[in-house]
């Protein structure tokens, strides 16, 4: 797959979550204050990862791009068959831990540069920064930070995703066929008597 390829399947992977995330992220901060809200929180979250994920994972690898599809084969099969739950869930799975890693590894970078900024141009914040609590908008932000580092780092993963043998099943990208364009045929001109 080529990068715009990669970055259409990801666009169609993430917005449905995005979605979910930012409807949930307005909902919790009008409910931060309420007693049941980390109950809440624990539930969205086994919810996101349980239900979300391998939804929004089946649906893009459903999905029938410009000029390509990505099908689903079992081990032995030549036909295609729709991707069920459980496969989802394991791509998904492969992806989200994977970028997980990646998003660990940037975090870490960035906040070097950070400090290292700090460091050299004094400018250290102390503590105008830290509002004394975690403010009920976090949710929302993080969100914003998790779309802009999936769009980043899941193009990334897609060769491993497609080249992945997984337990029963593969996938691969396919190219789409092209229209049967309909040649016309030449009326024969009557011939005048």
């Amino acid at each position: 797959m080529n990068f715009r390829e990669r970055y259409q399947w990801t666009l169609q992977y993430i917005w449905p979550a995005t979605a979910v995330e930012i409807v949930w992220s307005l909902f919790s901060a009008m409910a931060y204050a309420e007693s049941w809200y980390a109950a809440s929180e624990a539930v969205h979250m086994v919810a996101a990862f349980i239900v979300i994920a391998p939804w929004t994972c089946r649906r893009a690898l459903g999905l029938t791009y410009p000029t390509f599809r990505i099908l689903t084969y079992g081990y032995g099969s030549k036909t295609p068959r729709p991707i069920g739950f459980l496969e989802a869930f394991k791509v998904a799975w492969l992806l989200g831990w994977r970028s997980g890693v990646l998003g660990i590894v940037l975090l870490l970078a960035i906040s070097m540069v950070f400090t290292q900024a700090k460091t050299l141009f004094g400018m250290a914040f102390g503590d105008r920064m830290s509002g004394g609590g975690a403010s009920p908008w976090n949710a929302l932000i993080l969100s914003g930070i998790d779309v802009i580092s999936n769009l980043a780092l899941i193009p990334l993963l897609i060769p491993s995703m497609l080249k992945k043998k997984y337990h029963g099943f593969h996938i691969e990208r396919v190219d789409n066929e092209p229209e049967a364009t309909k040649s016309k045929s030449p009326t024969p001109l009557s011939k005048k008597k």
